[in-house]
């Protein structure tokens, strides 16, 4: 079996981990089957893939990744003292109650998913235009796995002089989690 043959296989297999995204709208499900299809044809990445020379992606592309470690902490959050928005991710999920209302004056926020379920939706512009031509001059299968699975997510749109800084805060609370989180933010 040929090198590109078994990163093939090694796709598939990391695909096959990520359910399909139900109820997403015709656009998307076009931008995340591209996705799929430019994931597939590169193959999951490997030690000898010039890109990763630096990194092993062995963890990355298992279908059994291991067990992340809980932070445990004392230390406070860097942007707890300032105004902001926060947005809470908690092993991979946005989680409403713990974020602030995504009402704002000058910027537009939305879930991913909630986003992709619309028809006619500004992201629609940006959603996995830029992976796709980041592939140029180099392939990055990772992006594209990312904008193939990447369940949630933030969509941002800033059109205007924001009221506040956003931030999105990461919580992990399971070390069996595997979590897929895509942003998309667009300055106007």
């Amino acid at each position: 079996m040929s090198a590109l043959a078994r990163k093939q296989d090694a796709a598939q297999a990391l695909l096959a981990r990520w359910p399909s995204a139900p109820d997403e709208a015709g656009w998307a499900a076009e931008a995340r089957a591209a996705a799929r299809d430019r994931f597939l044809a590169a193959g999951a990445p490997a030690p000898r893939d010039e890109y990763w020379r630096f990194t092993d992606p062995a963890t990355l592309v298992q279908t059994d990744p291991p067990e992340a470690a809980l932070l445990e902490t004392d230390e406070i959050p860097v942007f707890d003292a300032f105004d902001v928005v926060r947005l809470v991710f908690v092993d991979g999920v946005f989680r409403p109650d713990l974020s602030d209302p995504l009402e704002m004056a000058g910027v537009t926020i939305d879930t991913l998913d909630s986003a992709l379920a619309t028809d006619i939706h500004w992201a629609r512009e940006v959603f996995g235009v830029l992976e796709a031509a980041g592939q140029d001059p180099v392939v990055r299968p990772m992006a594209a796995l990312n904008t193939a699975v990447a369940p949630t997510g933030a969509v941002i749109r800033a059109t205007g002089k924001a009221a506040k800084p956003v931030a999105l805060r990461y919580l992990h609370e399971d070390t069996g989690s595997d979590a897929a989180i895509r942003h998309v933010i667009k300055l106007d």
